[in-house]
């Protein structure tokens, strides 16, 4: 436990974890702060799906061999969520 502690302060650019005099770990202010940011993005974040409007082939960035796929009418492409809302992200 100690050793992944270390190596995790050790690894970020600044400490996010701090050690007592009684050797007690807490999370730093500004580490807290952050955490406390994001969950509340989260409980504002929307959930969507994206789904092709005809059938044809749409550009893919996710297979090696191949960077186009085929997608019928109204097939599911991907799930996923936002926290920026609609900002015209897909076409």
């Amino acid at each position: 436990m100690m050793i992944a502690t270390l190596a995790i302060v050790y690894m970020s650019k600044r400490p996010f974890i701090e050690i007592d005099a009684e050797g007690n770990t807490t999370l730093a202010e500004w580490r807290s702060e952050k955490l406390n940011k994001e969950l509340e993005e989260l409980d504002e974040a929307e959930q969507y799906v994206l789904l092709a409007k005809k059938s044809g082939f749409f550009p893919c960035f996710n297979y090696k061999s191949s960077t186009t796929i085929f997608l019928n009418r109204n097939e599911r492409w991907k799930y996923g969520y936002t926290t920026k809302g609609e900002q015209g992200r897909y076409s």
